[in-house]
């Protein structure tokens, strides 16, 4: 037998997280534990992670296995994935999520947060590392409009510069219209700066940016939180304190777009904003989208949270936006989602884990629920999807567009199905959950199968 790895098993259910964390902490490499659960009781391990794990802390582990009087095996390629196939959601271990501060302990009950299994990211990420070692994002950088950034941990800050959040190309829209904050953890006022899109806290949604974007690119080996893209590289743009934006539709989100597209370069942008689907769409905005979808650049919208009816909100409803619905845990369709036939894909959004900094200027880790947390996460698996093709993408598409549209047919056909009844979310979810790891693993569509969307 041509050994592929090893099953563990465990007396106690409450063992196999102790054992599950264990190995993520003696790994080297990224994003985690790869001793995935199979049950409430048991795992796999892949041998090369295996034997990088031990090559560092063999005896530890040992000891450990030892206490949990572990029962361990060698298993072949095909039992590892008939183990991986039939495991069943509801057999295992269960994860709680907690708040915890900058320095406390691990923000949830083992290696990974639901969302990211669920979507099959971390299994996304797990191709990445056999294949290169980690993600090597190679330029491709999201823009994001929000209210901002604080200068999170978990999004790679130290003091005030950040391994991946660009505070050189970041831009204050709110500056514009003048006003002053008081930043968190500060005792005297700032005067808004077109150069600073950090986000003071302030209004309705303070914080939202951070929220987000941590679901996006978050990292963070002290909290033990991963980001569906980890350190994905970001450039925030603070638009507003509030996530309804009807009074920017004409004005600021166009210009947004347009800067990020002509004067940033990004290829993707992630919008958890919007405006009720009532609103008229302003020419400025549909020239804004149109402009983007032409040169290649993604962008992601949030549907909304139900406000208004169920409709989507604007620009989520337009035709070159890519539109996403909210799920909860075991693939159910979250009622508090906006939904309709414009939704592209649907994403977890209920409760998702994700980064906030308080008033006092501390770090923190909480949930919140809303399509702004599905929207960044299908913008991370384009992000993976372009990193894992690489020169392909260029190769195979001759129009900028074309992309876009390759990603859009994949989504669809990759989606897994949603749990509870059909006629409930069908034609108003999308085509379904995402699944990363089915997304980057899927062949490319010939050019010539593409078809383009119709203008804004």
């Amino acid at each position: 037998m041509a050994v592929a790895g090893y099953l563990y098993e465990v007396e106690r259910a409450s063992d196999l997280p102790r054992l599950i964390t264990a190995f993520r902490k003696s790994l080297t490499r990224m994003a985690g534990s790869p001793l995935r659960p199979v049950s409430s009781v048991s795992a796999v391990i892949d041998l090369a992670s295996y034997k990088d794990a031990m090559s560092g802390n063999a005896g530890p582990l040992s000891k450990l296995e030892a206490r949990l009087k572990v029962r361990k095996q060698t298993i072949d390629a095909e039992r590892m994935l008939a183990l991986s196939v039939a495991r069943e959601a509801r057999d295992l271990p269960k994860r709680e999520l907690k708040r915890v501060a900058k320095k406390g302990p691990a923000a949830t009950g083992g290696p990974y947060d639901w969302h990211l299994l669920e979507t099959r990211t971390v299994q996304a990420w797990k191709l990445f590392e056999d294949a290169f070692g980690g993600i090597p994002w190679n330029g491709i950088r999201v823009g994001q409009i929000d209210t901002g950034y604080t200068e999170h941990e978990g999004l790679g800050f130290t003091g005030n510069t950040s391994a991946w959040v660009d505070t050189f190309d970041d831009y204050n829209y709110m500056a514009e219209h003048g006003g002053q904050f008081t930043e968190a953890g500060s005792s005297f006022p700032f005067n808004e700066s077109p150069e600073i899109a950090i986000d003071p806290l302030s209004g309705v949604n303070g914080g939202h940016g951070t929220k987000t974007n941590s679901v996006l690119s978050g990292y963070s080996d002290v909290a033990d939180y991963r980001g569906a893209a980890p350190q994905v590289p970001v450039v925030p743009i603070r638009l507003s304190d509030i996530v309804w934006i009807e009074h920017l539709l004409a004005t600021d989100l166009p210009s947004a777009i347009m800067r990020l597209v002509d004067q940033v370069g990004v290829r993707l942008v992630t919008l958890s904003m919007g405006a009720p689907y009532h609103q008229w769409t302003p020419d400025s905005l549909s020239n804004a989208i149109n402009h983007a979808y032409e040169r290649g650049v993604f962008v992601f919208c949030a549907a909304g949270n139900n406000i208004g009816g169920s409709s989507v909100v604007t620009p989520a409803c337009l035709e070159r936006t890519i539109a996403v619905a909210g799920t909860t845990r075991d693939r159910m369709p979250w009622t508090g989602s906006s939904r309709g036939p414009e939704v592209e894909i649907s994403a977890p959004a209920e409760p998702i884990h994700r980064a906030e900094r308080k008033r006092d200027g501390t770090d923190a880790y909480g949930v919140g629920d809303g399509t702004s947390y599905a929207t960044p996460q299908v913008c991370a698996a384009a992000a993976l999807w372009l990193a894992w093709h690489g020169d392909a993408i260029a190769a195979n598409y001759a129009e900028p567009w074309q992309p876009i549209e390759a990603f859009r047919t994949l989504l669809a056909a990759t989606a897994a199905p949603l749990a509870g009844d059909p006629n409930f979310w069908k034609g108003k979810w999308g085509a379904g959950l995402l699944d990363t790891e089915a997304l980057l693993l899927a062949a490319l569509p010939a050019a010539s199968a593409l078809r383009k969307s119709a203008e804004a």
